[in-house]
């Protein structure tokens, strides 16, 4: 998508549209103040963040998959005059050129993060994902959890909302991964011995061995051991925290974070 102009500002008493021409990112390498602040290393990371940013925004190339900004208005507000509006200026304009670009705000206590501050994530509207979620009916509380909170970045198959009543229920399985991008199998005792859970696995491979960007995510709800053809697959270990527990969070930032295609390392 080519950008011709943002709103910096929006909402706020500054708002107004500038033509992305006419951005400048502020000029914070030639401050002595600033080269000998204690968090001159963010300052600087941000500035080479929002430099390339806003190079591919005017060239019409691939923007960066995740921003992290800083908090640094803590730090700014402590600074000379000077170098108090240009770190400020700088730190607004981060959020507004990811704000104003697709991407979204993971806003979770859980979030993983370098430092303090706000990560965004790219999600264009060009890339649709949409996620199964596999499981056996008695983990449903906590695949609902789940449910609830990526269905706020993608859309989200599982039979509770998305199957039709009265319809064959293989078939809706089958539809409903034939429409993904992803599927994710919540595994554990009850899904090991559940042949619906079954079905849906082997779906998932066939469709993986078809379309190798569809993903298979594996979250572990307990010590019931994988299956063997899952032995080298990286999964998500669910096994320690409980719902609304910052642990919890995170899980399932970093299970959207996989969906979207960021390994969860790439967070830390």
């Amino acid at each position: 998508m080519k950008y011709e102009s943002i709103v910096r500002a929006r909402g706020g008493t500054a708002e107004r549209e500038i033509k992305i021409g006419d951005l400048v990112v502020p000029d914070v390498r030639s401050s002595t103040a600033i080269m000998y602040n204690a968090d001159r290393n963010e300052i600087y990371r941000l500035y080479d963040d929002v430099t390339t940013l806003l190079n591919a925004i005017r060239s019409g190339t691939k923007m960066p998959d995740k921003i992290f900004v800083p908090d640094l208005w803590h730090t700014a507000i402590k600074m000379p005059p000077y170098e108090q509006e240009v770190v400020l200026d700088l730190w607004a304009l981060g959020h507004d050129l990811v704000g104003e670009t697709e991407y979204e705000l993971d806003y979770s206590p859980g979030r993983a993060t370098n430092g303090f501050g706000s990560l965004y994530v790219r999600t264009p509207n060009s890339v649709k994902h949409v996620v199964f979620l596999s499981h056996q009916s008695n983990d449903k509380p906590i695949v609902r959890y789940a449910a609830k909170f990526l269905q706020q970045k993608m859309t989200v198959i599982w039979d509770e909302w998305s199957f039709r009543r009265g319809k064959p229920l293989t078939a809706e399985i089958e539809t409903g991964i034939e429409k993904s991008t992803a599927l994710v199998l919540f595994w554990s005792e009850n899904a090991a011995a559940s042949k619906y859970v079954q079905f849906e696995d082997e779906l998932a491979i066939a469709r993986n061995i078809k379309d190798d960007q569809f993903s298979i995510q594996i979250v572990r709800l307990d010590e019931t051991s994988l299956p063997k053809r899952y032995d080298r697959l990286i999964y998500h270990d669910w096994r320690r925290g409980r719902p609304g527990s910052k642990l919890f969070d995170s899980h399932l930032l970093r299970l959207s974070l996989s969906i979207y295609g960021v390994a969860p390392g790439e967070a830390d």
